[in-house]
C-alpha cells in the first residue's frame, strides 16, 4: 500500500463485503501532515485560511511532486483536499451543538467528527448555511405538536440542504453507554430548539419532557418471543398448539408452533383470525374475553394496557384485534418507561423500511398516545402465537 489510491481501492474492495475500515485508514496522510507538506512545499499554512478562492490559490502553487504525492493533481484528488480542508471548522461547531444539546462530554468529539465527515463533499454555500442554522437558536424551529409529519419537509423552511438533512437523520452511534442510538435522534436535537439529550430516561427531552423515538420495525422493550403462551390456556379459546418441524428456505429444518383447531393445522400469524371465528362461534363470550385477558396479563405480561384496551376490541376485524393488542404492549412499555412524547417514523436501514421520512408524533399518557396512535399511519407486524409483543412500524 505505498500511495491513498491503493488504499481506496482496498477501501472499496471491503465495503463491497460489508467491510469498513476506520476513516484514519483510508487515507495515506492525515490533515495536519497534508497541511505541513504544503507549508513546506509553498511557505504558507493553510489552516489559516477558510476561504475556497484563497484556497485553491495556494493549491494552485504547490509543486508536481508535491501535488502527486498527496493526490491532489487531479481536479477530482484537489476538489477531495479542497473539501477536507474547509469542513474542518465544522467539527467545533457540531461540537458546540452537541455539548449545548446536552450529549455527554464523552461521546461529543467522536460524533462530532463522524457528523462532520457526513458533510466534507457537500458544497461550500451549503455547508455554511447548515452551520449558520445550528449556531443561531432564533433560526432555528420549533418541533411542532402535529401528529402527522415528514422531516424533510418540516425542515425545507430552513436553508439547510435536503441532502445535509437526510444524511444527519440516518446518522447512528453508540452513548456513552454503549447503548445505541437510533436513526432521527441526534438529528432532531441539532435541528429543533426545543429538543435536546436526555436528561434521565428517554431518547431525548422534548419541551422538558421524555421524549422515546422508534424507527421502522423497532421492538417496544423486550423480544416479542420471549413471552410464550400456556397451552392448557389457549386451549380454553378452542386452539390447540402442536410442535411440528418446517423447512426454512435456508433448508434448514427448525422446530414451529403450529395452531390447531378442529383438527386443522393453522400457521402461527393466524391467530387473530382463529381468535375472531372461536369469539364468534362462542356460547359465552364473556369468559372468552376473561381467558383472552389471563393469557395476555399472566403469559406474556402486557400490564395495565390490558385492562384498558380489551373491551375495545372488535373481534369482527382482524385489524382491531392485532392494533389493540399490539398497543396492549405500547401502553405496558410507556408506563414503564415514563415517556410523554413518541414518535415512530419509517427510516430503518433495512430493505423493507419505506424511508421517506414519514413520521408519526403522539403526546400525553400512555392510554392517550395509543388512542392517538390507533387512528394513525402507525402499524404494527401482525400478531402471532410467538408473537404477542408485535413491532411497531410506519407505512410511510
Amino acid at each position: 500500500m505505498d500511495s491513498p489510491s491503493d488504499l481506496r481501492v482496498l477501501n472499496t474492495i471491503l465495503k463491497e463485503q460489508g467491510i469498513e475500515l476506520p476513516e484514519q485508514q483510508l487515507s495515506l496522510f492525515s490533515e495536519e501532515e497534508m497541511a505541513q507538506m504544503i507549508k513546506k512545499d509553498t511557505g504558507i499554512d493553510i489552516r489559516t485560511i477558510d476561504s475556497e478562492k484563497e484556497l485553491e490559490r495556494v493549491f494552485n502553487k504547490i509543486s508536481p511532486e508535491v501535488a502527486k504525492k498527496l493526490e491532489i493533481d487531479t481536479p477530482e484528488g484537489k476538489r477531495e483536499a479542497l473539501n477536507m480542508v474547509l469542513n474542518k471548522r465544522s467539527k467545533s461547531k457540531i461540537l458546540d451543538i452537541l455539548a449545548k444539546k446536552d450529549w455527554h462530554e464523552k461521546i461529543v468529539p467522536q460524533w462530532s467528527k463522524e457528523l462532520a465527515g457526513l458533510i466534507e463533499d457537500i458544497p461550500e454555500e451549503d455547508r455554511d448555511a447548515f452551520l449558520k442554522y445550528i449556531e443561531d437558536e432564533s433560526k432555528q424551529q420549533t418541533f411542532p405538536k402535529t401528529r402527522d409529519g415528514n422531516f424533510e419537509s418540516l425542515l425545507s423552511t430552513t436553508k439547510v440542504s435536503p441532502t445535509i438533512i437526510n444524511r444527519i437523520i440516518r446518522f447512528t452511534a453508540q452513548d456513552e453507554k454503549k447503548l445505541g442510538v437510533g436513526m432521527g435522534e441526534v438529528a432532531l436535537a441539532m435541528f429543533f430548539k426545543n429538543i435536546s439529550a436526555a436528561v434521565a430516561a428517554g431518547d431525548l427531552t422534548l419541551n422538558g419532557g421524555e421524549f422515546e423515538i422508534k424507527g421502522f420495525n423497532a421492538t417496544l422493550g423486550e423480544k416479542p418471543g420471549d413471552f410464550k403462551v400456556d397451552p392448557d390456556k389457549i386451549k380454553k379459546l378452542g386452539i390447540g398448539l402442536e410442535i411440528g418441524k418446517v423447512k426454512l428456505k435456508s433448508g434448514k429444518i427448525q422446530n414451529q408452533t403450529k395452531l390447531v383447531v378442529d383438527g386443522e393445522q393453522f400457521e402461527p400469524g393466524k391467530l387473530p383470525i382463529l381468535l375472531s371465528k372461536k369469539y364468534k362461534n362462542s356460547t359465552d363470550k364473556k369468559q372468552f374475553k376473561e381467558d383472552l385477558k389471563d393469557i395476555l396479563l399472566n403469559d406474556i405480561k402486557l400490564g395495565v394496557g390490558v385492562e384498558v384496551r380489551i373491551d375495545k376490541i372488535d373481534f369482527d376485524d382482524i385489524n382491531s384485534i392485532n392494533k389493540n393488542i399490539a398497543l396492549m404492549n405500547f401502553i405496558r412499555y410507556a408506563t414503564k418507561e415514563g415517556f410523554t412524547h413518541f414518535l415512530t417514523h419509517d427510516y430503518g436501514g433495512a430493505s423493507a423500511a419505506p424511508d421517506n421520512g414519514e413520521y408519526v408524533y403522539v403526546f400525553g399518557t400512555p392510554e392517550s398516545m395509543a388512542d392517538q396512535l390507533f387512528d394513525s399511519g402507525a402499524y404494527f407486524q401482525g400478531i402471532g402465537i410467538n408473537n404477542l409483543r408485535p413491532r411497531i412500524r410506519y407505512k410511510g
